[in-house]
């Protein structure tokens, strides 16, 4: 047996380094246990997804960590990462989570857990170290290990996706109307309720995705290519592909924000959804201004200032929103 497989590591350790606590020398010591075999970054894995159901509202997180921290101290050697601990681990936890919504059981008895950002947004790895990123406001629910078949997982709101490749084992993502197949890529889906809209965005590889009729039935799939757009309109249950135009469909999760000859009232409507915001303009015609302009990583403030030393604008801000005012542009 090599010696990488008797590494110990402790698992205090490993909760400092998912909770980003960790030194510059406690962090070499994680990384190079990484480093050392590819079971390890598996068994990370599955203690952030004890770290992240401890982070869930609505649950006593002390009382959870204490029968962690019961089940450790009962260990007369030093802490070895085994996948028996933290299924207990994990079991202590689900206990207490159980009565509110992180893990569910489905008709066939597996067990899934359902992640939601609430007002943040949220980065999840799933079992097959696929990462997810959740917008404000979206849920995912997976299955604690995937079968053999596929990797399955249901959304809803906006989540990004960066998929990885399991030996042509497929990746489906099902929304309230959508399929989307994929082996290895990375890709946006937004569910955009207000606008009747679901968007299939594509950064990387090929998206195959399908209107769903039923549970067993969806239409003839398109395909998705880097750059391409999927739009479903929701009520005529209508999907067609176009370009995609829109420079900052993913500034929710990069905050980095381009304007190139934008209407200022298209400029506000993209703050309101990545801030999760509510700017006003005060004279309409105020929407008729272009804006050039980029921003990386700015607070919504700093932005808004920009915009008021532009045009001149007197900024108000009462009861959670912003109301600029000032001349129109001709």
């Amino acid at each position: 047996m090599k010696d990488s497989e008797n590494r110990n590591i402790d698992f205090n350790l490993l909760i400092k380094y998912l909770a980003k606590e960790a030194s510059s020398e406690e962090q070499t010591t994680v990384s190079n246990w990484l480093s050392e075999d590819a079971k390890h970054q598996e068994e990370l894995n599955r203690v952030k997804l004890v770290w992240e159901l401890s982070a869930l509202e609505s649950f006593d997180k002390n009382a959870a960590w204490r029968n962690i921290e019961r089940d450790i101290t009962t260990q007369k050697k030093s802490f070895s990462l085994k996948i028996p601990l933290l299924y207990r681990v994990a079991a202590a936890i689900i206990c207490i989570v159980v009565s509110y919504y992180a893990v569910l059981k489905s008709s066939e008895g597996d067990k899934w857990v359902t992640i939601l950002s609430n007002d943040l947004t949220k980065e999840v790895i799933l079992p097959d170290s696929s990462v997810v990123y959740l917008n404000r406001n979206s849920s995912i629910k997976y299955p604690v290990a995937f079968n053999k078949k596929e990797r399955k997982v249901y959304m809803n709101g906006e989540v990004f996706f960066e998929v990885t490749k399991q030996n042509g084992l497929p990746f489906i993502v099902d929304t309230d109307n959508l399929g989307i197949k994929v082996l290895g890529t990375s890709f946006n889906v937004a569910e955009c309720k207000d606008d009747g809209l679901t968007n299939v965005s594509v950064e990387t590889g090929k998206v195959s995705v399908a209107v769903l009729k039923s549970a067993s039935e969806s239409s003839e799939a398109i395909l998705l290519h880097p750059c391409e757009l999927g739009v479903l309109i929701q009520k005529k249950n209508t999907l067609y592909k176009t370009n995609i135009v829109d420079d900052n469909y993913l500034s929710w999760k990069t905050m980095q924000l381009k304007f190139t000859n934008s209407r200022l009232e298209s400029v506000i409507h993209t703050l309101n959804k990545v801030y999760n915001s509510s700017v006003v303009l005060e004279n309409k015609d105020l929407g008729k201004c272009l804006l050039n302009a980029t921003f990386d990583h700015k607070s919504l403030r700093d932005i808004i200032d920009v915009i008021a030393l532009t045009y001149n604008l007197q900024v108000d801000e009462k009861d959670n929103t912003i109301r600029l005012h000032g001349e129109g542009c001709n």
